[in-house]
């Protein structure tokens, strides 16, 4: 019965999470995408420096993902020294992208995962819409900075789902063992199911949307 509650418990607080995280993708500012050039140096005005991947540009901004972590940071020129606004400036524009083009590929987005009954649980459900929704946010001018933010989401849904994941129950494989109820060993299931739809699905349909900017 313990852990049958922690096991609650825990989901709730991934339910929470996965919820205000949807507010988080509509606060970032995004720009367009340009083709990555391989890790460089960028120094700012103060003289710090940081190692990072050059995503894409704006008017006055510039997004990049470092090397030490992965993340995607989206810093103004206000802050970055003259030699790497000139460097950004000289970087080829993409390919203009459509917004009907998006829209082909928002039609696309995958069925949401199920337990081995076929099942789709509320939490299921939920994570499908919530990146549902982050995908219908992508517009023309949005399509590199946007992807690079879903795919941090991924990365923490996927960090916090492990924990679920990994409860005892069993052998580990989600079927539960003694003691444990039918609402447990669906809590492990559908953690596994999502941690194996995000990482495969989902990021396998979010390629599709790289091929966007070479496409004539």
């Amino acid at each position: 019965m313990k852990t049958v509650i922690l096991l609650i418990l825990s989901l709730t607080a991934i339910a929470l999470y996965l919820r205000q995280s949807d507010f988080d993708f509509m606060r970032h500012f995004a720009t367009e995408e340009a083709e990555g050039s391989g890790p460089r140096t960028w120094t700012a005005k103060d003289g710090r420096t940081i190692e990072a991947d050059f995503l894409s540009t704006a008017k006055d901004t510039v997004t990049v993902r470092r090397t030490s972590d992965g993340r995607t940071v989206t810093i103004p020129f206000s802050m970055l020294s003259t030699k790497d606004i000139d460097w950004v400036n000289r970087q080829p524009k993409p390919v203009e992208i459509t917004q009907d083009q998006i829209n082909q590929l928002v039609t696309a987005f995958p069925r949401p995962p199920g337990l081995s009954s076929g099942e789709v649980t509320n939490d299921l459900k939920h994570l499908h819409d919530k990146y549902l929704s982050m995908v219908k946010f992508i517009r023309p001018n949005t399509v590199g900075p946007s992807l690079a933010i879903i795919r941090n989401k991924i990365n923490d849904d996927v960090k916090i789902l492990g924990e679920i994941a990994k409860t005892s129950m069993g052998d580990h494989t989600g079927r539960r063992g003694t003691g444990h109820s039918q609402s447990a060993e669906n809590g492990v299931v559908s953690a596994q199911r999502s941690i194996g739809w995000l990482q495969d699905t989902l990021t396998s349909y979010l390629e599709s949307f790289e091929t966007l900017g070479t496409e004539q």
